[in-house]
């Protein structure tokens, strides 16, 4: 079972073929969505520009939602998550989208889930992947 992270989504929804094919390969059911990504996500396609394809992508935001909610796969961030949340403060997390930064707690948030739900996170290769050895990882365009 697969937890796509925030820019994993946003990438099947604009489109992007390789995490497409991805999903694709994944059963019905398979692929999770943090509560936390939606929120960005939904704030993200709100605040794009209509002659950009913000309704387009509205739509197909709201099929991805449909088919998550009708499967239960939607997950939310309890008590355990922000236990495991806390702890990966403590690491110097970095992420690399066009330049190093230091990862933010929404994607803590998402990390947390995907480890406390025991799910194979779906992004791209990032740096801090090897700091967290409890974390597994698939890339969709590796």
């Amino acid at each position: 079972m697969y937890l796509f992270s925030t820019q994993t989504l946003m990438d099947l929804l604009c489109g992007v073929s390789e995490v497409k094919e991805f999903a694709d390969g994944v059963p019905r059911g398979g692929v999770y969505l943090s509560v936390a990504s939606l929120g960005i996500v939904d704030e993200t396609i709100r605040a794009t520009p209509a002659k950009d394809g913000r309704d387009q992508l509205d739509r197909y935001f709201r099929r991805v939602l449909s088919m998550a909610r009708t499967h239960s796969t939607v997950e939310v961030f309890g008590e355990s998550t922000a236990s495991i949340w806390a702890k990966l403060g403590s690491h110097e997390l970095v992420v690399d989208d066009d330049g190093e930064r230091a990862m933010s707690d929404v994607e803590r948030m998402v990390v947390a889930t995907a480890i406390d739900r025991k799910l194979v996170l779906v992004e791209q290769a990032q740096p801090y992947h090897r700091a967290i050895p409890e974390l597994k990882v698939a890339d969709p365009h590796g």
